[in-house]
């Protein structure tokens, strides 16, 4: 089972990388790489470009989908249907409010553990990107890295974009956007640190291949299709109960103090 978890905060609109050879901002690279290693960049004969790293597609994964700025949201539970959570993939966008514009990574990583806590699945990873630093929410990084590893939940953080300046667009004066070298900022050592406590590992993606590459080597790292552990030894239930109840704690602290956010019913499909 694997949860994928978007920064979708104001600094993703930073153009420092390239799709199909022209600028393109973060998010819209992130969107199509992890397309790519969902379905499968060689559908169609020729269909993959020299520059691009080859990926299998993960058919037969569960797969779950989440974004955040200021609060964590849950856009895909756990699902099969590859078709329709791409679909909601591609409804991802940056924040459009600046009160909702944060980076709230410890929200998100409890959001993506409690439904990977639920599964059956012996393997349950969870992919954070983000190309900025935690600076809101009510769980610190650490404190849900931890969560997540007592649960046997492997992180594996990738920091998107360049370090120091970057183009952004931001308005101008008439209306209309330009685009201006702007500060950005990746806190490299806490997604070091959320991944080495979980078991995992920190990648740099510094241009679209870059990411490309990223994608394909945790293509290969995480090669299980839902092989679900059908033996636990008595006394491996303990931690995981401990992890269980630390887990809804931060939940209940997470949920009581901001907007409820609950995947969409019927009526709103």
């Amino acid at each position: 089972a694997i949860a994928m978890v978007i920064d979708i905060s104001s600094s993703m609109l930073a153009e420092d990388l390239e799709l199909d050879g022209k600028p393109s901002n973060r998010l819209d690279v992130v969107k199509r790489t992890f397309r790519h290693f969902v379905e499968g960049n060689q559908i169609e004969e020729g269909q993959i470009q020299d520059t691009e790293q080859p990926l299998s597609g993960r058919a037969g994964d569960t797969l779950s989908l989440y974004s955040f700025a200021l609060y964590g949201n849950g856009l895909s539970p756990p699902t099969l249907d590859h078709t329709a959570l791409l679909a909601l993939l591609e409804q991802v966008e940056i924040v459009q409010r600046t009160e909702e514009d944060g980076t709230a990574i410890g929200d998100a990583i409890v959001l993506a553990s409690a439904d990977l806590r639920q599964s059956e699945n012996a393997s349950k990873v969870i992919l954070l990107l983000t190309d900025g630093t935690h600076n809101a929410g009510l769980v610190t990084p650490l404190q849900a890295a931890q969560a997540a590893k007592a649960l046997g939940i492997k992180i594996y953080t990738i920091g998107v974009g360049t370090q120091g300046i970057a183009m952004m667009p931001v308005p101008k004066r008439g209306g209309g956007f330009e685009l201006r070298p702007t500060s950005v900022y990746i806190d490299e050592d806490t997604l070091r640190e959320i991944a080495a406590t979980t078991g995992g590992q920190y990648f740099r993606a510094t241009d679209t291949q870059a990411l490309q590459a990223i994608y394909s080597e945790i293509d290969r790292l995480e090669t299980g299709r839902n092989v679900s552990e059908q033996f636990q030894h008595y006394r491996e239930l303990y931690p995981a109960l401990i992890a269980a109840a630390l887990l809804l704690l931060l939940l209940d602290s997470l949920l009581s103090q901001t907007v409820l956010r609950v995947w969409p019913g019927p009526e709103h499909v």
